[in-house]
């Protein structure tokens, strides 16, 4: 996959099996960036990738590596 690839929103949570609420929480407390496009949030795969990673593997996670 293209790393420059835009996600919407929904794209972005299924790719890193985590919720809607939690990308928009990443973008509004500045972990990851977003554009606006056509009235939707849209984030960059690679940016999707490494946050997603980052939150996996912090110790405050409660997710599963």
């Amino acid at each position: 996959m293209d790393p420059d690839a835009q996600l919407t929103v929904t794209q972005a949570a299924a790719l890193a099996r985590v919720s809607k609420q939690l990308v928009n929480w990443w973008r509004a407390s500045g972990r990851i960036t977003a554009q606006r496009r056509n009235g939707q949030w849209c984030y960059r795969l690679a940016d999707v990738l490494n946050v997603e990673r980052a939150t996996r593997r912090s110790p405050q996670s409660h997710r599963v590596a």
